[in-house]
């Protein structure tokens, strides 16, 4: 019987150290196998820390923010990008027609403006190279631009616009390219509100000076800028689609590729498109701008641009 007695003793002992150990072992492993997602687990006791398991948000951040998919032939359908950040500063061009210094102090250049006056000119300057807003009085104007970039190219075309105001009834072709263009831009500068003869005649000028080879090209570009323009624009009232589409391929041809200008000339078209109701053409423009001016994200005319594509795209 003694050893009957013995053999009792050992089994509940086995059974003791079983049970004690069942609990932190035995259970953790099993939920472990069964659970997809294990690091949603808590442990019963401290293991190892896992690796954070990989998502689709962080595979999507990680794609370069020019990345958008090709339209569809007929429809196109661009892929919404990551949004573009804020600027953290803007720059600020100041055009003034009372005697003052010309300067550049960090973000902000100030121009003397010699003939026209600086409210008309920001405005021309505009028909260019569109910013983030204007403002300030006759004498004082300002505009604010996104891009370093643009900033100096506006400060450079401010100071080639400004031309004297001309009357509409003496204004005739130059003998240099130079010339001209000023008669053309002092013929816009001379009134807010031109005759259909004055914008025909300010046409003439600019379309001569974008087709005169020994004229600087910045100088082409923005001749066929500012002559589409006026056969675009309402308060021109001399609307002329295949006139104002015609200077704006020119304008495009005269700009570098990817470039700030090149850019603008291409959503001047667009805008022509949108304007007789062919929406599908303006948007197949505006497409090529998201995909191939990624560059300049950092603008306010690119923003738009995105942000009407992604938010057409919502709404299909």
């Amino acid at each position: 019987m003694a050893w009957l007695r013995s053999c009792r003793v050992v089994l509940v002992t086995c059974c003791a150290l079983y049970s004690s150990g069942c609990q932190d072992v035995d259970w953790h492993r099993e939920s472990s196998w069964l659970n997809p997602n294990p690091q949603r687990v808590r442990p019963m006791r401290q293991s190892a820390p896992s690796q954070p398991a990989t998502t689709e948000p962080r595979v999507a951040a990680s794609r370069p923010a020019t990345e958008v998919q090709p339209p569809e032939p007929v429809t196109p359908k661009p892929v919404p990008v990551e949004a573009t950040a804020e600027p953290d500063e803007l720059y600020r061009l100041e055009l003034l027609s009372e005697t003052a210094v010309a300067q550049t102090t960090g973000n902000i250049s100030r121009l003397q403006v010699h003939h026209a006056r600086a409210s008309h000119l920001a405005e021309v300057l505009e028909m260019l190279l569109p910013g983030l807003g204007r403002g300030g009085t006759e004498q004082r104007y300002y505009l604010l631009y996104e891009s370093k970039t643009v900033w100096s190219l506006a400060a450079h075309f401010a100071a080639l616009l400004d031309a004297e105001p001309v009357d509409p009834g003496t204004v005739t072709a130059a003998s240099t390219p130079e010339a001209t263009f000023a008669a053309g831009v002092g013929l816009i500068l001379s009134s807010r509100r031109l005759s259909t003869e004055q914008v025909r005649r300010a046409e003439t000028l600019l379309v001569a000076v974008a087709q005169a080879e020994s004229a600087e090209r910045s100088m082409r570009w923005a001749s066929a800028m500012l002559a589409g323009r006026l056969l675009s624009e309402a308060r021109f009232e001399r609307f002329d689609f295949d006139g104002a589409t015609e200077h704006f391929l020119i304008a495009q041809s005269y700009s570098q590729p990817t470039s700030f200008p090149q850019m603008v000339a291409v959503l001047a078209r667009a805008d022509m498109h949108q304007q007789i109701g062919q929406a599908g053409e303006a948007q197949k423009l505006r497409v090529r701008v998201m995909n191939e001016y990624a560059n300049h994200a950092d603008t306010n005319v690119y923003r738009r641009i995105r942000k009407e594509l992604v938010e057409g795209s919502d709404e299909r």
